[in-house]
């Protein structure tokens, strides 16, 4: 099945917009409500998707949000980790502990503050994300989802993600 004859799940799309209209009226957007709806269920369904190799370690969802951070951004501190992430340094510091025991994140004393530890992924780590993401995008692929598709959508999301940062300060 392409797809493409599928009627969006009970809460997504068109029917979520209905009922969000219908809910709290006309002057708030049943567009943005149906965003979030989705975006909440795609994050649901990718932190408990299972991957069937021995490349990708099973971590917990908080310790995937730990550790795809930093992977994009080597050297991050805990509480840059933290404060990014929207985390209690103590579910920090749990998160950290966790990656380390799976062998999956190391920290490195900063050469200028030995005080101050850098986080970092490791090779296992590397080769485990590599794999997430060939499988997300066969996934994404097999799903229909184009360039600009995703382009757009990936836009959307980030643009969500910045205006909820910006709203929580």
């Amino acid at each position: 099945m392409d797809g493409a004859d599928e009627q969006p799940a009970p809460g997504v799309g068109e029917s979520a917009a209905a009922a969000v209209t219908e809910e709290i009226g006309e002057d708030i957007d049943p567009s943005l409500i149906a965003l979030i709806d989705a975006v909440i269920l795609a994050d649901r369904r990718l932190a408990t998707y299972e991957f069937d190799t021995p490349e990708v370690t099973p971590v917990a969802p908080q310790e995937q949000m730990v550790l795809r951070h930093v992977h994009r951004h080597p050297g991050a501190t805990p509480s840059q980790l933290a404060h990014h992430l929207a985390l209690r340094s103590s579910n920090t510091s749990t998160a950290i502990r966790g990656l380390e025991q799976k062998g999956l994140l190391t920290r490195i004393s900063d050469d200028a503050d030995r005080r101050t530890v850098r986080l970092h992924v490791t090779d296992r780590a590397r080769r485990g994300i590599s794999r997430v993401h060939r499988e997300w995008h066969a996934v994404l692929t097999e799903a229909g989802l184009d360039q600009e598709d995703l382009g757009s959508a990936a836009r959307a999301v980030d643009r969500l993600a910045r205006a909820l940062e910006q709203d929580s300060r």
